[in-house]
């Protein structure tokens, strides 16, 4: 990822830069892309070529998410400590 920020964008620049093998790079370069979309690949005059995801911040009139478990405790649903069951909360 540090690679590519810094402006190297096919394979063998990310190589080039890091000084890893290809099966290495090819690894991260699946994980940054596919899983946790850090990444996206274009092709270009033939040659694929990594870039930043650029992530747009979610407007702030948006509400706030709450988690789960506050969530369930306002409808009424019984919650789990342990083996304990914990009696519904009002």
């Amino acid at each position: 990822k540090e690679a590519i920020r810094n402006g190297h964008q096919t394979q063998e620049e990310i190589r080039a830069e890091t000084k890893l093998s290809i099966d290495v790079i090819g690894d991260a370069l699946v994980t940054l892309l596919l899983w946790n979309h850090e990444i996206k690949s274009e092709l270009v005059d033939g040659e694929r070529i990594y870039l930043l995801n650029v992530v747009e911040e979610k407007p702030s009139s948006y509400p706030q998410a709450k988690p789960f478990f506050d969530l369930a405790r306002k409808a009424g649903a019984p919650t789990v400590q342990g083996d304990k069951r914990i009696q519904r909360v009002a």
